[in-house]
C-alpha cells in the first residue's frame, strides 16, 4: 500500500506544481501587475486604447515574461510601435532576443521600427541580421539597416558597414558619414578620413559633402588645413565654397583669417561680401591689404563688410 500510494501520489503532485506556476506570475518571475496588463493585452475583448495603454505601461514595467509575450505582437499593424517600444525600453535580454527574432519576420514600415528599436537598443548580436537587410530590395529597410549599424557602432558593426559597396554609397551616405565620426571620436583618424573621402567623392547631397569636408579639415594639421581651405574657397562649387565658409567659422578665433583674406581679389563680389562677414569674427591674422582693396568695390555691401572687419 505504502508502495501504491508513492506511484500514485507523484504524478498528482506533479500536475498540482504546474497548476500552481501557471496560476502564479511570481512562480514565473512575472509579477501580478505585469501579468495583469499581458492579460488586456492579448485579451480579445479588450478595446485597442486599452491594449496601448497596457502596452506603455509595459515599456516601464516589463521583464522576460512580457518580452517573451510581446514577441508574437511586432508583426500586428495595430500594436507593433507599442509593442516594440515595451521592449526596446525592456532591459531583459529577451527583449533584444524577441526584437532581433522578428528582423526577419517583419516587412515594410513594421520592419523598420523594429530595426530603429534595435539601433536604439545599441545591439551587436543583431549584426549579421541588420549586414543581411543591406541587400534589401526595399531602399528604406536597407537604409535602416545601415543607420542602424553605424547608430550600434562596435567595431563588428562599423566594418559590415564599410564593406557595403561602392554603389550603395550614395543610399548609405548619411551612416557612412555617422560611422567615420565614430572613428574619428576614437582617434581611428586614417579610417575616418578614407569613409569622408568616400562619401565627398560619390554623387552625396550637398549637405553630406559639406558635413565630411568639415571634418576632414579638424582632423588636418595645421599646415594642411589651411592648403585646403584656401582650395574650397577658390572652388567653383557652392557647396565647397560654403564648407570652406563653415570650416572658418567653426575654427573660431585667428585661425583662418590670412586664408579668408588671400582669397578675397579672386572671387565674385557675392561671395566677397560672405567672406569678409566671416573676417569680422576673426581678431587678427587678415591680409589688411586684401581687406583694403575690397573696401574700394563698386558694390556697396562690399564696401560695407570691409568696414566691419576692419573695425
Amino acid at each position: 500500500m505504502f508502495v501504491t500510494f508513492k506511484r500514485d501520489r507523484r504524478p498528482r503532485l506533479t500536475a498540482t506544481l504546474i497548476t500552481l506556476y501557471l496560476a502564479c506570475p511570481a512562480a514565473r518571475g512575472e509579477s501580478a501587475e505585469e501579468a495583469a496588463l499581458l492579460a488586456r493585452v492579448h485579451s480579445p475583448d479588450a478595446p485597442l486604447h486599452d491594449k496601448v495603454t497596457a502596452l506603455e505601461e509595459l515599456a516601464l514595467r516589463g521583464g522576460p515574461e512580457s518580452a517573451n509575450a510581446l514577441a508574437e505582437l511586432l508583426d500586428n499593424p495595430q500594436l507593433s510601435h507599442d509593442a516594440r517600444y515595451a521592449l526596446q525600453s525592456n532591459p531583459a535580454p529577451e527583449a533584444g532576443a524577441a526584437l532581433r527574432s522578428a528582423l526577419d519576420r517583419v516587412h515594410g514600415d513594421l520592419l523598420i521600427g523594429v530595426i530603429n528599436s534595435v539601433a536604439s537598443r545599441r545591439d551587436a548580436v543583431a549584426a549579421p541580421a541588420l549586414a543581411k537587410l543591406l541587400k534589401s530590395e526595399d531602399q528604406a529597410v536597407a537604409v535602416a539597416a545601415a543607420d542602424a549599424l553605424a547608430t550600434i557602432g562596435s567595431e563588428a558593426t562599423l566594418a559590415l558597414l564599410e564593406a557595403a559597396p561602392q554603389e550603395d554609397t550614395v543610399a548609405f551616405a548619411d551612416p557612412l558619414l555617422q560611422a567615420a565620426l565614430v572613428r574619428e571620436r576614437r582617434g581611428e583618424l586614417g579610417r575616418a578620413a578614407a569613409l569622408l573621402e568616400r562619401t565627398i567623392k560619390a554623387q552625396t547631397p550637398a549637405h553630406v559633402k559639406q558635413a565630411a569636408t568639415l571634418a576632414l579639415l579638424r582632423m588636418a594639421a595645421s599646415d594642411q588645413g589651411g592648403a585646403m581651405l584656401a582650395d574650397l574657397l577658390a572652388s567653383n562649387e557652392e557647396w565647397r565654397f560654403v564648407a570652406g565658409l563653415q570650416a572658418a567659422v567653426q575654427a573660431g578665433g585667428s585661425r583662418f583669417a590670412k586664408e579668408l583674406s588671400d582669397a578675397l581679389p579672386a572671387i565674385s563680389p557675392d561671395r566677397q561680401a560672405r567672406v569678409l562677414a566671416v573676417l569680422t569674427t576673426k581678431v587678427e591674422g587678415a591680409s589688411l591689404d586684401s581687406v583694403r582693396a575690397a573696401g574700394g568695390s563698386p558694390r556697396a555691401d562690399v564696401r560695407a563688410a570691409a568696414a566691419s572687419a576692419l573695425g
